[in-house]
Parts: C-alpha cells; structure tokens; sequence
C-alpha cells in the first residue's frame, strides 16, 4: 500500500494512518513530503491512498482524475 499526502501541513495524521494499516499487515510505504505530480508507473501497490486535510475543490478533482487515469494506465 502507498500512502501519499496532498495539501497538508501536519503529516501526523499521515504517519497515524500508516501505522494503522500496517498493523492490519500491509506492507505500506509513504510518501510524506507533497508531491504534485507523483509518477505512479513505477510502483508496485495494489492499493494507493491519497490522504488530504480539508476536501479537494472541483478543479483539484479534475486534476486529479486526470492525473490517476494517466498513471494507472501502466497497470
């Protein structure tokens, strides 16, 4: 699992989640640090989790889909 953080400023809540789901043994790695354009064709988890502090507005969103559409197309 890959647990990635977009718009956060505190990536406690990031690293609480983490430990959550490795205590549910996923092998998790995160990635703490915001990324804006994270390149997913080289990764290897089945399950991605972006985790953001407030919801994403309709433009975020549409970046976004678009964004998942053109990563996940490797898969």
């Amino acid at each position: 699992m890959l647990i990635m953080g977009a718009n956060f400023t505190d990536t406690v809540e990031l690293w609480l989640e983490a430990i959550r789901y490795a205590g549910e043994e996923f092998h998790v790695e995160v990635l703490a640090g915001a990324i804006s354009k994270p390149d997913l064709s080289q990764g290897s988890s089945d399950h991605i989790l972006v985790w953001v502090e407030r919801p994403l507005n309709a433009a975020q969103k549409a970046r976004q889909a678009h964004g998942w559409k053109k990563a996940c197309r490797w898969r």
